[in-house]
C-alpha cells in the first residue's frame, strides 16, 4: 500500500511540474514566455534593488516579420521566429533570462549588468543577426530597446518604459 501511495504523489510532482513548465514555456521557440519573464523580472528586481546591483533589460523587434509572412508563408516566419532565438541565445550568459514577450518581441534580463554593457551587447545582437544569411529571406534586421532598472523605480513603470524604445541613464 505505501509504494502504491508514494508512486501516486511521485507522479502528482511529476505533473505539476511539467504543468508549470509548459505554462512558462513559449510553445514554438522553447524558450520562456511573457508570463515567465514578469515572474523573473519582478524577482530580479527586488533582488537587485535589495542588494544594489545592476539590472538591465534589452527588448528587442524582429523588423518585417509581417512582411517575410507575407510573402513566404508561416512557416518560413516560424523558421526565422526560431532561427533569430538560436542565435541569441547562442550570444547569452547563463545567467541571462531570455523570453518571448509576444510575437515577434523578445526580452532579456541582465542580471549584474550595468546600462553599457547592456548596450554593448545589444549592438553585439543586432550585429549578429543582420550579418546572418537566412534560408529564404536572406537577411533580416532587429531592433532593439534598452534600460536600467533604477534603485527606486516601480517595476511596472520600468516595463512600461522599456515598451517605448528609448535608453535611461
Amino acid at each position: 500500500m505505501f509504494s502504491i501511495l508514494y508512486i501516486y504523489f511521485w507522479k502528482q510532482i511529476e505533473y505539476r511540474e511539467k504543468l508549470k513548465k509548459i505554462s512558462e514555456t513559449d510553445t514554438l521557440t522553447g524558450i520562456a514566455n511573457r508570463r515567465a519573464f514578469i515572474e523573473k523580472i519582478k524577482y530580479e528586481a527586488k533582488i537587485s534593488q535589495r542588494f544594489g546591483y545592476p539590472l538591465s533589460v534589452i527588448l528587442f523587434d524582429i523588423d518585417n516579420l509581417k512582411k517575410v509572412n507575407d510573402i513566404y508563408g508561416h512557416d518560413t516566419g516560424d523558421y526565422v521566429l526560431k532561427e533569430v532565438v538560436k542565435i541569441i541565445s547562442g550570444q547569452l550568459k547563463r545567467t541571462d533570462f531570455f523570453a518571448r514577450w509576444g510575437g515577434e518581441e523578445f526580452m532579456i534580463i541582465l542580471k549584474n549588468t550595468d546600462l553599457k554593457d547592456a548596450l554593448k551587447l545589444a549592438e553585439r545582437l543586432r550585429k549578429v543577426i543582420e550579418n546572418y544569411k537566412f534560408e529564404k529571406v536572406s537577411y533580416i534586421t532587429i531592433s532593439l530597446g534598452v534600460a536600467k532598472l533604477k534603485s527606486d523605480e516601480d517595476i511596472n513603470s520600468f516595463l512600461k518604459d522599456l515598451m517605448n524604445f528609448y535608453i535611461r541613464i
